[in-house]
């Protein structure tokens, strides 16, 4: 008998032993923060643009598909059913509860939208407009921001709110503003799905405020003012200025 034989059976066990070590991945003893869950509260900040640089009403000067200018004095939007998701798409969190009034009028328009469990928030999904059945209770039976008076059809209260309210006065081939804008989209089929990334990774106890961006310049894109200044809350061109905002919200 090979007196080596009991030798190379030990030497061929630690070499399948080491073998075995080295294929095993060891799990890292520091996980990373973006991957562990945590509670943190989530809010929406709102910066209305004209491409890089600041809206402001009675100030920036935007222009329809032919030219026109326009100068707004009021620009007013509401956002509702808004959804947290990650980056395969499930929902992380859900604010269908939630209303905000977004306001150019206003020095910020930075609100709350709730609680979350999670580690990280790619991207939020949400309504321009207000879904039903809430758009046609009555501002009176309803929570702020609905019970403003001025975004509701009062003289018509089947037809619920103002989704977006836009007015100004437009050039339109006289040299000065004096051609009066009003756009009041409203009624269920205008409700308009928007988006907005924010890639970000969530702490523990964090108060994260989410930025958005919402680009106006490109609101009147496809629109007319010298026919189209005034149209009904359902028009074409009523339906174009929503898929226009909502084009304009930082999304891809």
């Amino acid at each position: 008998m090979n007196k080596n034989i009991p030798y190379i059976l030990v030497a061929v066990a630690l070499m399948a032993a080491t073998g075995c070590k080295k294929d095993s991945t060891a799990p890292p003893s520091n996980p990373s923060t973006s991957e562990t869950a945590v509670d943190a509260t989530v809010r929406m900040s709102f910066s209305l643009l004209d491409g890089t640089g600041q809206f402001q009403l009675g100030n920036t000067v935007l222009h329809d598909s032919l030219g026109h200018s326009v100068k707004l004095d009021q620009a007013r939007f509401f956002i509702s059913g808004a959804h947290a998701m990650d980056d395969d798409g499930n929902v992380l969190a859900h604010y269908e509860g939630v209303y905000l009034l977004v306001d150019a009028a206003l020095p910020q328009n930075d609100y709350l939208l709730g609680q979350i469990h999670a580690s990280h928030i790619h991207e939020f999904h949400f309504d321009l407009g207000v879904e039903d059945p809430a758009n046609s209770a009555l501002p009176a039976n309803s929570p702020p921001p609905l019970n403003d008076t001025s975004m509701f059809f009062m003289d018509n209260p089947m037809m619920g709110h103002k989704f977006l309210v836009v007015s100004g006065m437009a050039d339109t081939g006289s040299g000065s503003f004096d051609t009066p804008v009003n756009y009041m989209c409203g009624m269920s089929m205008l409700l308009t799905e928007a988006h907005a990334h924010v890639h970000h990774d969530l702490t523990e106890g964090e108060v994260y405020t989410a930025a958005i961006a919402v680009n106006l310049h490109g609101l009147f894109n496809g629109i007319d003012l010298a026919t189209d200044n005034m149209p009904m809350m359902d028009a074409p061109a009523s339906m174009r200025m929503m898929q226009n905002l909502s084009a304009g919200i930082d999304g891809e």
